[in-house]
């Protein structure tokens, strides 16, 4: 069940304020029979997302934008149904009823501009910030393929987007960069093979997050031969990332 209001407001001729919230009320339930005995979970979360934004047209080329909202995601059933560490599971098989996960909340912060500088061009430029609070991460259980999901406290996400978009005669080309910096901003222990009691693979406020890397570019051209015929290609360049731990 949801229960939403949004509105925006022209506070002048060049500046409009939006407003919204969102309330939010879920069950997830999970009806487990195989092999253990029948079992049935049910979980429900309850939330209120607020959001502002604000844009301003400095000239009708150049449109500054700021935003911060909050959001949230409730665990997936197969999240729920694979929770406990004394009961590793093995995805996307094994669920059993398992306790209780938080749902993730999500806090995002946004600074940017949209320009026009001539015909047929676009730029755009933002900063970010969204932090994660009761995130989720999956842990596996020693040396073997099962495991379990967990809520590992508070991760964030911050970073510069910029994007560029030029349309001359039958071409189109797009650009895009993205610079992300995500860590974990608490402290604990991911769970797995490569970690040992006597060298714990440990996270603290600042260890880089894995299989999230810092650079992403791309770059997208599409040629219109004919007015029904498009020929384009893409090409995507992704620096080093952590791979795991």
């Amino acid at each position: 069940v949801g229960l939403f209001a949004a509105d925006t407001i022209a506070l002048t001729e060049h500046t409009q304020l939006s407003l919204s919230a969102r309330w939010n009320h879920s069950r997830v339930r999970n009806d487990l029979g195989h092999p253990a005995p029948y079992e049935r979970e049910s979980f429900s979360y309850s939330k209120l997302n607020p959001a502002i934004g604000i844009t301003h047209a400095f000239t009708p080329a150049a449109t500054g934008f700021a935003s911060l909202s909050q959001g949230t995601r409730m665990p997936t059933a197969l999240e729920l149904g694979c929770a406990d560490p004394a009961r590793p599971c093995t995805l996307p098989t094994g669920l059993q009823a398992d306790p209780y996960l938080k749902q993730v909340v999500t806090r995002t912060l946004e600074l940017g501009a949209r320009l026009r500088p001539a015909e047929g061009v676009q730029l755009t430029g933002a900063l970010f910030r969204s932090v994660n609070d009761d995130d989720i991460a999956f842990m596996r259980a020693g040396i073997t393929q099962a495991g379990f999901f967990n809520n590992i406290g508070k991760t964030r996400r911050q970073g510069l987007e910029l994007s560029g978009r030029v349309q001359r005669g039958t071409w189109d080309v797009r650009a895009n960069y993205t610079y992300l910096d995500a860590t974990y901003q608490s402290s604990g222990v991911l769970f797995g093979p490569l970690s040992t009691t006597k060298n714990p693979n440990a996270f603290q406020p600042g260890t880089r997050m894995a299989a999230l890397p810092r650079h992403v570019f791309k770059l997208s051209a599409d040629w219109r031969a004919t007015p029904t015929v498009v020929l384009g290609g893409d090409w995507l360049a992704v620096g080093s990332m952590v791979a795991a731990g």
